[in-house]
Formats: C-alpha cells, sequence, structure tokens
C-alpha cells in the first residue's frame, strides 16, 4: 500500500493497488477520489513515459512544454479510452506521444526554422535523374532540434492513432528509420522484403509529404 505523508502523518492510499482499467472504470462509475489517484499515478511516471513515447522530441522540447503535452495527451486518454483493446498505459503513452509531437510541430513553425534536406545519399527519381531532396534534417546530432527523427516520430505517432495520410503506407516509416540508423536503401528493401524500386517508390511519397507539412509549418522554404 502507498503511504503518502501530510504534516507527518501517513495516509494509505486505498486505491493504489488497483489496476489502471478498473481505477478508470471506478473513475467513470463515479467513484470518489478514482480519477484522481490514476492521475497522481501518471503524473509521478510522466518523465518516463514522455521518454518512452517519444525520446527525440523530449529533448527538443524543455520541461514546461513536455508537462503541457503529457497533460494534453493524458486528458485525451482518459476521456476516449475504451476498454478491452489495448491497455491504458499502452492508449495513454500514444495520446501522450501524439501530443508531443503537435507541441514539437508547434515549436518548429514558431522558430521557423531553416532545414537542410539529405537523409541519405542522393536517389533518384522516375526518370533516372539524381534528386537530393529528401526529409528535412530538423536536428543536427539527435538532441537538438534537427534529427529526421523529430518528424519521423510524428509521422508514427500519426500511424499508430491511425491518422496517417492515406498516401503513405507504413512500410515508409520503416524505411525511414532504417536510414536513420545508418543502412542503405537497398539493405532496408531487402530486410523489410521489398526491391530498391519500391522501397524508393514509398520514400518517395514520404519526403513528398514531409516537405509539404514542413513547408506549411514554416521549416522549409523553396
Amino acid at each position: 500500500m502507498e503511504e503518502i505523508h501530510i504534516m507527518g502523518s501517513p495516509i494509505v492510499d486505498p486505491l493504489c493497488e488497483v489496476d489502471d482499467e478498473f481505477l478508470l472504470l471506478l473513475g467513470r462509475m463515479g467513484k470518489e477520489g478514482a480519477r484522481d489517484s490514476l492521475a497522481v499515478r501518471y503524473y509521478r511516471m510522466r518523465k518516463r513515459i514522455c521518454r518512452n513515447a517519444s525520446p527525440s522530441i523530449c529533448t527538443f522540447l524543455d520541461d514546461w512544454e513536455v508537462n503541457e503535452a503529457f497533460f494534453r495527451g493524458y486528458l485525451d486518454a482518459e476521456m476516449s479510452y475504451r476498454f478491452g483493446r489495448v491497455s491504458f498505459k499502452t492508449y495513454a503513452t500514444r495520446c501522450i506521444r501524439f501530443a508531443l509531437a503537435n507541441a514539437a510541430d508547434s515549436k518548429l513553425s514558431k522558430t521557423r526554422m531553416m532545414v537542410a534536406f539529405s537523409l541519405d545519399a542522393a536517389q533518384r527519381n522516375d526518370d533516372g535523374e539524381e534528386t537530393t531532396l529528401c526529409l528535412a534534417d530538423i536536428v543536427q546530432d539527435g538532441s537538438s532540434p534537427e534529427d529526421p527523427r523529430v518528424f519521423l516520430d510524428y509521422a508514427e505517432s500519426l500511424n499508430l492513432l491511425h491518422r496517417l495520410p492515406k498516401g503513405i503506407n507504413p512500410v515508409a516509416l520503416k524505411i525511414v528509420a532504417g536510414l536513420c540508423e545508418g543502412y542503405r536503401i537497398c539493405e532496408v528493401a531487402k530486410e523489410i522484403g521489398l526491391s530498391e524500386k519500391q522501397a524508393n517508390y514509398h520514400l518517395s511519397r514520404y519526403r513528398a509529404w514531409a516537405k509539404s507539412v514542413l513547408s506549411k509549418a514554416g521549416v522549409f522554404s523553396s
């Protein structure tokens, strides 16, 4: 049992051993203290949850911005969670990840950062012409606001919430993740069972979408 000390006297939280889903159910049924107990439980884990949800975005945002995103995501999860599909913790992490991505988008839009496009070595388009236009390097070293993983985190968040644009195949995210880890396009294609031509096709659609999103946010200027 968890003890909370107030003025030197320990107070035991009677709901501390109740699992998340049952605690949420109790809260929706009007059980006094259930919602507060669940909120406090997740608040205490907020730093770990946010780091697990999107480590690169957490290095981009400051503590205040991360906390704001955490609360937005948590409240969204608490209100919209549907029992019996995934655990509340998994669902809450997805919502928090999406909130973090939105916060990063907002910050990028405000800073109007100029970005260099270079995810991988130069690729060739359908006409055989070389092109270097790739996903923006929103961070230079993986801990500043310029890593392609920042946008990848955003894309993966949309995919988890089934909000990825229809023209973007989720396999493109695996391709980009592989490139971010330093693999060549041919190696990534072989690993996921695609031809190099197919991999380049999905990657080109992903890049076009990334450019569009970043342009609207004021991050990319042609």
